[in-house]
């Protein structure tokens, strides 16, 4: 076998051991499916700066160190430090792939924070709402009540007065010696009856007026005060709701942003996949050419 034939046979070999490499890292980074998890902790301004950053560092260490390399290496001629240059850089643009799945991210995410904003709901509102429901039964029962009672003490005030105008009336004619003093007499002693009769039940209706105004005036306070509590739990629900809203918007800026990188780094790591291909040809006619 001649020196010619030896060669040719040996770069044969190198170009099917470069291929069957090529390959071989094809299939493995066609098959991977790596995990992405992230951590429910930090907050999604932060992972969108967070993750951004990391891609734009990767690929632009990527671009400006390792293709660098592979280029010099390749004047130089190092087929074993190229191979791994190549190597290098295919693994570190691979590894700024995000193989997480958007939906699962998404909606984990999207459940996570949910509950945990709505589990500070208070959850007492339905109460409230029905204490104070009862509460303005009882303040218009009271109400009422207490307009009967007025309406009671104001004829009282009425009787009052008439008894009190003939007592006087009874008292001027006693006075004035009128022929039929006894039966006046008489009647003033009933009159005089009556009328304390009518004091007694005034200052009871009195008593029972002011109480009645008292819990009245009770009861309005403690619906002012659960009217305003419940104004603030109205609002604090609102408040979490917009909230709800504004993070569903930011998963969902975060989720385009995920696609994005996804996209970009798989476009990175075929184009690395090319020139590792093209590199591989390069070499191999380098090595024609030298012999």
């Amino acid at each position: 076998m001649s020196v010619s034939e030896g060669t040719t046979e040996k770069r044969a070999e190198r170009l099917a051991e470069a291929r069957k490499k090529l390959r071989d890292y094809q299939s493995k980074h066609r098959n991977e499916n790596v995990e992405f998890t992230l951590s429910p902790s930090p907050s999604v301004s932060s992972m969108i700066e967070n993750s951004g950053r990391r891609s734009a560092i990767s690929l632009q260490v990527c671009n400006n160190v390792e293709m660098k390399d592979i280029f010099q290496k390749v004047q130089t001629g190092s087929q074993d430090s190229l191979s791994a240059a190549v190597q290098s850089a295919v693994n570190h643009i691979s590894g700024t792939k995000s193989s997480a799945q958007n939906s699962d991210f998404k909606d984990k995410f999207q459940q996570d924070r949910t509950s945990e904003l709505y589990s500070n709901v208070p959850e007492d509102l339905l109460d409230l709402k029905q204490e104070c429901v009862r509460l303005r039964e009882e303040l218009a029962l009271r109400t009422a009540e207490k307009g009967q009672f007025s309406s009671q003490f104001a004829e009282l005030i009425g009787h009052y007065s008439q008894i009190h105008a003939a007592y006087t009336k009874l008292s001027e004619y006693i006075k004035n010696g009128d022929p039929s003093g006894s039966t006046l007499q008489t009647q003033l002693v009933h009159l005089q009856t009556a009328m304390s009769v009518v004091v007694k039940e005034k200052t009871a209706l009195h008593q029972q007026l002011r109480q009645k105004n008292e819990l009245v005036m009770d009861r309005n306070k403690q619906i002012c005060s659960l009217t305003t509590e419940m104004r603030e739990k109205t609002s604090y629900i609102t408040s979490l709701e917009n909230e709800i809203v504004s993070l569903r918007r930011k998963i969902d800026s975060l989720s385009n942003t995920l696609q994005r990188q996804v996209e970009e780094a798989e476009n990175s790591r075929q184009e690395a996949i090319n020139w590792q291909t093209k590199m591989l040809h390069m070499q191999q006619d380098r090595d024609d050419a030298k012999v």
